[in-house]
């Protein structure tokens, strides 16, 4: 099998026969959704995990931001994490020292609190690798899933995409970038993407709760905004039209893609966020977060039918799908290991 993600008709398959006994759990696995719900005596408990293998830079930083979006992508406060390193042999003290601590001082910079994981050297992996589980509370009694996403609701999407997988790329093929004649002052700019927009979503979604009835709200991470459209899409049985000139997108994100032949429509996008609003409120909402220094962009609708369809000049074409992340197949095709 190619590596990243499982294919999604795969996916439906092995979580249809995935069934909960336990009444306390509101959401389970399902296809689109970011984190389980549980509901607890006096609250709901938000609950996710996301491994990091794209990359060994900052890898702490990842772990815990790309897990704790996925909390908040249920309008819940990130609280508690758990992190397992995994390392191979060769693997010296000072690189795990200094994984835990980016784990920690991102946690610090969060407020949440690291309580738990494993930390293991094995021969099981080539690569260093950290599997993030993340906890969090539910802010109100809203319960925000895939199925609340009805027809004629408006998508938005915050920042741009690509915000990670541009960071991952100048990280990763800085020595390729600038022998195909990348400035090094964009590559710097680029790497620094992770911290500059960032990979939070945070601030954003729950602002969103706070102020506004929002519908949905999803983290397109592996396989970029394409993969997370399609996944949400199929979820709910329900047509996707996205504005192909509304999609927000940087000139160093377009430059680096360019540059390695790689579609930005299917790369890892943490940083951005798509909220899903009944379309009455999607230009004030689309107002405040800008108000909020959080560039904002109405990116289409929704409607009866199926799929994800582009739209430029008024003509309809379907959304390009990525068997994998492209910078997985990048990396295949150029035989690079990460």
């Amino acid at each position: 099998m190619n590596t990243g993600k499982l294919p999604n008709e795969l996916m439906n398959k092995l979580l249809a026969k995935i069934h909960s006994n336990d009444p306390r759990v509101i959401l389970g696995p399902s296809l689109g959704e970011d984190a389980a719900i549980i509901a607890m005596e006096n609250r709901n408990l938000v609950v996710s995990s996301d491994p990091i293998t794209f990359t060994s830079t900052d890898i702490g930083w990842y772990a815990v931001h790309i897990n704790a979006n996925d909390i908040a992508t249920r309008g819940a406060k990130p609280l508690w994490f758990l992190a397992t390193i995994l390392a191979p042999p060769y693997t010296n003290e000072s690189t795990i020292e200094n994984v835990l601590s980016q784990i920690k001082e991102t946690c610090n910079s969060l407020e949440i609190e690291l309580v738990g994981g494993h930390t293991e050297i094995t021969e099981g992996v080539t690569n260093l690798i950290v599997s993030g589980t993340m906890l969090g509370e539910t802010i109100n009694d809203t319960i925000l899933r895939t199925s609340n996403i009805k027809s004629g609701d408006s998508i938005l999407l915050t920042k741009h995409i690509g915000i990670e997988g541009t960071g991952v790329l100048a990280h990763e093929f800085e020595n390729t970038l600038l022998k195909s004649g990348i400035d090094k002052s964009l590559i710097n700019e680029a790497q620094n993407f992770i911290f500059d927009p960032g990979l939070s979503v945070i601030n954003e979604a729950l602002f969103s709760m706070d102020n506004f009835q929002i519908k949905c709200m999803h983290d397109p991470t592996e396989g970029g905004l394409s993969t997370a459209l399609i996944e949400l899409s199929e979820s709910i049985n329900k047509k996707f039209i996205i504005e192909e000139k509304n999609i927000p997108i940087s000139s160093i994100t377009k430059e680096i893609c360019n540059t390695l032949h790689i579609d930005p429509l299917g790369i890892l996008s943490s940083g951005c966020l798509l909220i899903f609003c009944e379309s009455s409120s999607a230009k004030t909402l689309q107002q405040s977060l800008e108000t909020n220094n959080i560039p904002t962009s109405i990116i289409g609708k929704v409607m009866e039918g199926n799929g994800v369809h582009l739209l430029q000049n008024e003509i309809e074409k379907p959304m390009p799908e990525f068997d994998r992340d492209e910078i997985a197949r990048y990396i295949s095709e150029t035989s690079k290991d990460i």
